[in-house]
């Protein structure tokens, strides 16, 4: 059975300051929407009354807007209060500039309309516009200051890999490194990453060697941070196990440079 569903579902409200809204369902069986209060409290973000129109995801910045067909639109908005209905209009004229990708537009005719701002964010993030995304998030964040739509968690999350697509690997490791106690296997090898990048070698192996399931990528880190710390020893240690991994020109190369031995060089040069 179809169904379409109205507001913001339950999985947004991750704290007990949580805003208020109502959902609203339409099945095939039933044409007229029921209404469903989601929580009780009061919305306090700027736009927030017109979050009821959009789907949120608390593990997903982004913003869902419900399109209708002409039809159910009919009914839900037989439903709605008059002050809500002009609402759904007001949000049906912003979503119809955001369809075309006019954001300029957006942004200078209705400042700080917040779902408009998730879903720009969305946007940027998809194309790949990392530094506008950053940018965005910026914004979002300060539109809402309690947290009462993504908890601090999430938006660091993301403020940690919108750092490290920009380059910017000191800023991402204050991030990444706030969930390093969870011991998460990605978290681990994001810090590696970054401290390869930023030249700590050492610190880059370090936390190599704290996953549970070290990836060929953690070898090749640790490998290449050896080489860079002219570590030869270890670096043709991993080099070998790299190699066993998978059977590459570039991998025969990299045992190649620390066989001390000529004959064994050689060899490795006409596998």
């Amino acid at each position: 059975m179809k169904k379409i569903f109205f507001g913001i579902i339950c999985s947004v409200f991750v704290s007990a300051a949580a805003f208020g809204t109502q959902g609203y369902v339409f099945t095939a069986d039933n044409p007229n929407p029921k209404q469903t209060v989601i929580k009780s409290q009061s919305i306090n973000i700027p736009y927030g009354q017109y979050l009821q129109f959009y789907n949120l995801d608390a593990d997903r910045i982004g913003a869902d807007y419900i399109y209708l067909k002409h039809s159910e639109e009919s009914v839900f908005f037989k439903s709605l209060s008059k002050e809500d209905k002009e609402n759904y209009k007001y949000v049906k004229k912003i979503q119809k500039l955001i369809a075309k990708n006019q954001w300029s537009e957006v942004f200078s005719q209705y400042p700080n309309f917040y779902p408009a701002y998730l879903q720009y964010y969305e946007y940027c993030y998809n194309n790949k516009d990392y530094i506008e995304a950053l940018r965005i998030l910026h914004k979002i964040k300060n539109l809402d200051t309690g947290g009462k739509i993504y908890s601090q968690s999430v938006l660091n999350k993301a403020f940690a890999q919108l750092y490290y697509q920009t380059g910017q690997y000191q800023n991402a490791l204050q991030y990444y490194k706030m969930y390093e106690t969870t011991e998460d296997d990605y978290i681990l090898m994001q810090i590696a990453k970054c401290y390869y990048n930023t030249g700590d070698y050492s610190s880059a192996i370090n936390y190599c060697n704290k996953l549970k399931n070290q990836t060929y990528e953690a070898k090749e880190i640790i490998y290449d941070s050896y080489m860079r710390m002219k570590d030869f020893k270890n670096a043709d240690k991993y080099a070998k196990e790299l190699l066993k991994l998978e059977f590459s020109y570039k991998n025969l190369m990299r045992v190649q440079a620390n066989e001390k031995d000529e004959r064994a060089r050689l060899s490795y040069c006409y596998h």
